[in-house]
């Protein structure tokens, strides 16, 4: 089932979830390049997700997660509590 969500409340979810992706990117000095390699996408769409133009596929966004260690999670896209 498809719920309405507000575009300005989802603005904020990818907001908050781009905001930990590339906090967790800088405190562990990786480069968007680097970040691309590992999880198998181009580095443009690295930084379309870092700038808010792109939300990754949920293959993308397990991958995330795992070379994360679970410090992105898939929910942080979504998790309406967290904005």
């Amino acid at each position: 089932m498809v719920q309405n969500f507000p575009v300005d409340e989802f603005a904020k979810l990818v907001k908050y979830a781009v905001m930990k992706l590339r906090k967790y990117l800088d405190d562990h000095a990786i480069t968007a390049a680097d970040f691309a390699l590992r999880i198998g996408v181009s580095v443009q769409s690295v930084h379309r997700y870092l700038h808010d133009e792109r939300v990754p596929k949920l293959d993308v966004m397990a991958k995330i997660k795992e070379h994360t260690g679970g410090a992105v999670q898939p929910n942080d896209f979504f998790d309406r509590a967290a904005a």
